[in-house]
């Protein structure tokens, strides 16, 4: 019969393996990924940002943003360059707005855009990436990169990417915590002893 210390004790463990996952903060954050599902990323990220309540700007070939009225869309990549070394806007939240498989310029932009002043990189993905998928994506953004999974993915396919250094920040718009690290352990195990 397991006891409340040995629950308490799973839990300490999974706060401890949650807080190494931990998105560091960042003033200066880039989301990339398709706008549909990148949206709901940049609007935790822009909840959350210690710096206040920056500015979205979104490099789309479609443009206004629809639904988004305060967002700011711009047109080419240099755009998005040239806001960060511009003393205008002093936190923005870059948006790329691309498909699931990264463009042929993403990794030189991406590159500018860190070398300007971006400290974190949000990639979002839908579906359920492959591990190639996963190579293509890290090669291009290089670190501090995290990984945002838009859509609900098999609890052991999650863990298997943890257990690997995955740098999971969220799984279908559910922050990486404790708390969900036990629900997918006890999902995977069928007990939350796992």
């Amino acid at each position: 019969m397991r006891t409340q210390e040995d629950f308490w004790a799973r839990y300490d463990e999974a706060r401890a393996a949650a807080d190494l996952f931990a998105v560091p903060p960042a003033a200066l954050i880039a989301v990339i990924g398709p706008l549909e599902v990148a949206a709901p990323v940049a609007h935790r990220c822009r909840q959350q940002h210690w710096a206040g309540n920056g500015e979205v700007h979104v490099l789309t070939g479609a443009g206004d943003v629809e639904g988004e009225p305060d967002w700011k869309p711009v047109a080419l990549p240099g755009d998005l360059v040239n806001i960060v070394n511009s003393d205008r806007v002093e936190t923005p939240i870059l948006v790329l707005d691309v498909a699931n498989d990264p463009p042929p310029w993403l990794g030189d932009v991406v590159a500018d855009l860190r070398e300007a002043g971006v400290g974190l990189v949000h990639y979002v993905l839908d579906g359920d990436p492959t591990d190639e998928d996963l190579a293509t994506w890290h090669g291009e953004l290089g670190r501090p990169s995290v990984l945002d999974l838009a859509s609900p993915v098999q609890p052991e396919r999650v863990l298997a990417l943890l257990e690997r250094g995955e740098p999971v920040a969220s799984i279908a718009g559910v922050p990486f915590s404790a708390e969900l690290l036990m629900a997918l352990q006890v999902e995977v195990a069928g007990d939350w002893a796992g």
